[in-house]
C-alpha cells in the first residue's frame, strides 16, 4: 500500500501498520508504521512526518489516517532509526530507506517551547435592521405592495421607527499557535480576507465552503524568558463562518430577504480579497 507524504510516494512495509488499543488514559492508543521511500527523499518525508517549525509557521506532526475513534488524534512521536537498503552499483549510495513510524497522542509538556496548536468554537453573531419599505410606488399615490405591514390588508404600514431587526448566527473559529519563534507572515496580510478554495479543519470535523470564512482581527503576544532568551509568540487568528458568501450582500424585497452580488458597470464587485487558507491550520 503506497501513501503521499509532502508530494512523496511511500510505500508501506508488508504487516504494517499494527494498532494498539489501550483505554489508558495517560498512555492512550498507540500505531507502529514502517515506511520505504527513496533514500534521497528521507529527510524530506522525515520533516513532514515529525512537523518541524519552518520560518516562525508550526507544522503539526502528521496524522494517523486509520479509521476509529480510539484511533483519533493520533500523530508522529518519533520515527526512525533510518535503515538503508539497496546500493546503487553506479554511485554505491543506498536506494531505498526504511523508516519506523510511531504514531501516539502528543504531550505537549514534553517541551516547555513545543510549537502547538489550540482551536475552538464560539458562537457570533450579525445585527440587521430591516427595511420598512417606501409606502408608495414612484407616483406617491399607489401604496407600495412590498411595504412591511401590520395588518395582510397592507393598511397599517410600519414606520421606519418600528423597523424590525433580526440576527444572522454565525460562529467563530479560533486559532491559536503558542510558541511560535517568529510571527508567521500573514500576520498582517491575512485580515480582512475570505477563503479562496473550501477549507476542511479535521478538529472541528467540518468542510467549510469556499467564501465563507472571514479573517478577523488577530491578537499578537510575546514571551520573553529570563535575560531575555526564548522569545516565544502566541498568534491568535479568528476565522468568521457564515453560511452564505461573503462576497454576496443582504437585500430585502418585502418581508424576504436573500443575499445577491452587488454589480458595478456591469461586472460583479468583490469587496473581499480571497486567499487560500490553507497554510493556517
Amino acid at each position: 500500500m503506497s501513501i503521499t507524504i509532502n508530494g512523496i510516494t511511500c510505500e508501506r512495509f508488508k504487516g504494517y501498520p499494527k494498532e494498539n488499543f489501550n483505554n489508558c488514559f495517560e498512555s492512550g492508543s498507540s500505531v507502529e508504521d514502517v515506511l520505504m521511500c527513496d533514500y534521497a527523499d528521507r529527510l524530506t518525508v522525515l520533516r513532514a512526518l515529525l512537523g518541524f517549525d519552518v520560518n516562525g509557521l508550526p507544522v503539526m506532526p502528521m496524522r494517523y489516517d486509520g479509521v476509529g475513534s480510539e484511533l483519533l488524534n493520533l500523530y508522529v512521536i518519533s520515527a526512525g532509526p533510518i535503515e538503508p537498503m539497496g546500493v546503487d552499483k553506479a554511485t554505491l549510495n543506498p536506494v531505498t530507506a526504511m523508516i519506523p513510524v510511531h504514531y501516539g497522542q502528543l504531550n505537549y509538556t514534553q517541551a516547555e517551547d513545543l510549537t502547538y496548536t489550540e482551536i475552538s468554537v464560539e458562537g457570533c453573531s450579525q445585527f440587521l435592521t430591516m427595511s420598512t419599505g417606501d409606502k408608495f410606488l414612484t407616483d406617491g399615490t399607489t401604496p407600495n405592495p412590498n411595504r412591511l405591514s401590520w395588518n395582510s390588508a397592507n393598511t397599517e404600514p410600519v414606520e421606519p421607527a418600528e423597523a424590525p431587526s433580526m440576527i444572522i448566527r454565525m460562529k467563530d473559529i479560533v486559532i491559536t499557535k503558542h510558541n511560535l519563534s517568529n510571527l508567521p507572515s500573514t500576520a498582517f496580510t491575512l485580515p480582512g480576507c475570505i477563503n479562496s478554495n473550501s477549507l476542511y479543519i479535521s478538529e472541528v470535523g467540518e468542510t467549510f465552503a469556499a467564501r465563507t470564512l472571514l479573517c478577523g482581527n488577530p491578537s499578537y503576544s510575546r514571551t520573553i524568558g529570563l535575560m531575555g532568551t526564548s522569545s516565544r509568540w502566541t498568534v491568535t487568528t479568528r476565522l468568521t463562518h457564515k453560511n452564505v458568501d461573503w462576497q454576496l450582500f443582504p437585500r430585502q424585497t418585502g418581508g424576504s430577504l436573500n443575499y445577491v452580488p452587488i454589480y458595478s458597470n456591469g461586472s460583479v464587485q468583490k469587496y473581499y480579497t480571497e486567499v487560500n487558507f490553507s497554510g493556517l491550520i
